[in-house]
C-alpha cells in the first residue's frame, strides 16, 4: 500500500520545532575562542576556528537561506559568548561525530574538524557546494533557525516510516 501524502500542516507539525528567533535580523559570527560558542555539551575543549574557506560555505548557505526566509542576515563580530550573535560557527572535536547545531535561543553551530580533505565529499572543514560537506551547512543553519528533521530520524542514518506518512530519508 502506497504512503498517503501529508497534509501541509502535518508538514509544518514535523518541520517547526516550537522556537524560532522572532526578529527581522538573525546575526551570525565566527567565534575565534570557544566562548563566543555554547558547549554546554562539552565541545569547548576541542574547539578550533572555522578556517576561511569554511566561512566562505557557511556565509554562501546563509545566502541561500536569506533567499528563502524574511529574516535578514546579518554578519557580525564575534562576541564573547554565545548570545553575542545568534548563529555562531565553531569546530570541535569534542561533541559531535560530524555536525550538529542548537535550535533558535542558543543557535551554535558545530562541525567535527577531522572530516576535512581526506574526507571526500564528506569534507566539513572546507565544504564544497553540491557535496555533502556543503549539504550539511544548510542542514545544521536550519536547525539552528528552528527546523526540525523532516521525518524520525536524528542522525544515525537508519530511515524509518513515520506512521503512515513519508520515510525519513
Amino acid at each position: 500500500m502506497p504512503l498517503r501524502d501529508p497534509t501541509q500542516q502535518e508538514v509544518y507539525d514535523q518541520l517547526n520545532i516550537g522556537s524560532n528567533w522572532g526578529s527581522s535580523v538573525i546575526t551570525y559570527s565566527f567565534p575565534v575562542t570557544s566562548d563566543g560558542l555554547n558547549t554546554s555539551s562539552g565541545e569547548g575543549p576541542g574547539f578550533t576556528a572555522m578556517l576561511a574557506s569554511g566561512q566562505v560555505a557557511a556565509r554562501l548557505a546563509i545566502s541561500l537561506w536569506d533567499d528563502l526566509i524574511t529574516a535578514d542576515f546579518q554578519e557580525i563580530p564575534p562576541g564573547s559568548s554565545s548570545v553575542s550573535s545568534d548563529l555562531e560557527f565553531g569546530m570541535t572535536t569534542t561533541g559531535p561525530s560530524y555536525a550538529w547545531a542548537n535550535f533558535p535561543n542558543v543557535g551554535s553551530i558545530w562541525f567535527n574538524p577531522i572530516y576535512g580533505a581526506s574526507s571526500g565529499t564528506n569534507n566539513i572543514v572546507s565544504p564544497t557546494i553540491g557535496q555533502h560537506g556543503f549539504i550539511s551547512v544548510i542542514h545544521e543553519i536550519g536547525h539552528a533557525l528552528g527546523l526540525n528533521h523532516a521525518g524520525n530520524y536524528n542522525g544515525s542514518g537508519n530511515c524509518e516510516v513515520v506512521p503512515e506518512i513519508w520515510t525519513g530519508c
